[in-house]
């Protein structure tokens, strides 16, 4: 792989769906990377663009796994991390390239510190000047991942990354260490895509594992899921919208106790409102209306699987959640009044926050 150094205890997986014309630049980017990876996994989800017969014939040396389906980001990930044969494994998307160190230093931050669970990366969006994607998340109290400088020009912000513990990783390029996933359980795959990140972070938390960012290791991260994406002012697409309001509401009612969710209930309420105004203003009502159904039908499931993952924390939502500003999404709510409901509503539930989170 491009190194004559010893490999790293380290699979690493890639999940693609129709991805082909990202995956020079990724798997290019992983042989040249320095200390090599145990192995580089990629699992195919049912490609129909030649995914598969194109790995083969340029990059023989990775270990390709065929899904017979789409099983999302979630799915293929786990079938990759199931596939895997090292005490560590590492996520990365196929629409990134990774800059030399990228592994080592993940490596470095996760493997001396037997309670971290997670490691994640620098995200930076290509452009002039870059800008930021992931320096660090928190588990936001309305259920929803608000990520640190989120599209900040990286010039700003460079002097205030430091490693350290986070709230969330991010999925586009995380390490993580198996005996944690052993204990917790593997993502959730009827997520497929969106807040599994969330859900796993918290479920880590819960049981005393932590996550931690790392500055020093970078990935570039380019065009994003096709027709899930928003990164700049566009129609927000439908297939997100449900999967953003379905999946929020799965880890608030599996992960959140029952006293939580009471005391967060007025916010939540005005959260709600807030975001069928968005939706509607979108053109996306029918979306969020197919996501409360889901939950309904479904509710049997959420309930067992609530008593499953509560029965066994260790860690308060109070450590575990927090009311910082939420992450500002490309032509939603960012301009004119709904802009400024939402940097008032910011502030409100901070205020309530520190009111009520002694309770918990």
């Amino acid at each position: 792989m491009g190194s004559s150094r010893d490999a790293l205890p380290i699979s690493v997986v890639v999940v693609n769906y129709n991805g082909v014309g990202f995956l020079d630049a990724c798997l290019g980017s992983l042989k040249e990377m320095g200390a090599p990876a145990g192995e580089v996994i990629l699992v195919d989800n049912a490609s129909t663009d030649g995914s598969a017969a194109w790995v083969r014939e340029h990059h023989p040396w990775v270990r390709l796994i065929q899904a017979n389906e789409n099983l999302g980001y979630c799915g293929g990930n786990n079938l990759g991390i199931r596939a895997s044969s090292q005490p560590f494994v590492a996520l990365l998307n196929n629409d990134t390239r990774v800059e030399p160190g990228w592994l080592e230093n993940l490596f470095q931050e996760l493997h001396n510190r037997p309670s971290t669970a997670a490691c994640s990366s620098l995200v930076l969006l290509p452009g002039d000047p870059p800008r930021v994607h992931y320096a660090g998340s928190q588990a936001h109290v309305l259920g929803h991942i608000a990520n640190l400088h989120y599209l900040q020009p990286l010039p700003e912000v460079q002097a205030k990354l430091q490693a350290g513990c986070t709230g969330v990783y991010v999925g586009s390029s995380v390490l993580f260490r198996k005996a944690a996933l052993d204990e917790v359980g593997l993502l959730e795959e009827r997520f497929f895509i969106y807040e599994d990140e969330l859900d796993m972070s918290l479920r880590l938390r819960m049981l005393g594992w932590s996550i931690r960012f790392t500055p020093r290791s970078v990935v570039w991260h380019f065009a994003g899921t096709p027709g899930l994406a928003v990164r700049a002012p566009q129609p927000y697409p439908r297939l997100r919208a449900f999967l953003v309001t379905r999946n929020r509401w799965l880890v608030l009612l599996r992960l959140y106790r029952v006293r939580t969710l009471l005391a967060l209930a007025p916010p939540l309420v005005l959260f709600e409102l807030a975001w069928i105004m968005a939706m509607a203003q979108a053109g996306r009502v029918r979306q969020v209306a197919q996501a409360v159904g889901w939950n309904w039908r479904h509710r049997r499931w959420v309930l067992q699987e609530r008593k499953r993952v509560q029965v066994s924390r260790t860690a308060p939502d109070s450590a575990l959640l927090v009311a910082c500003p939420l992450s500002p999404v490309p032509g939603l709510a960012t301009a004119g009044v709904f802009a400024t409901l939402r940097r008032g509503g910011e502030a409100l539930i901070r205020l309530y926050w520190t009111g009520v989170r002694w309770l918990l």
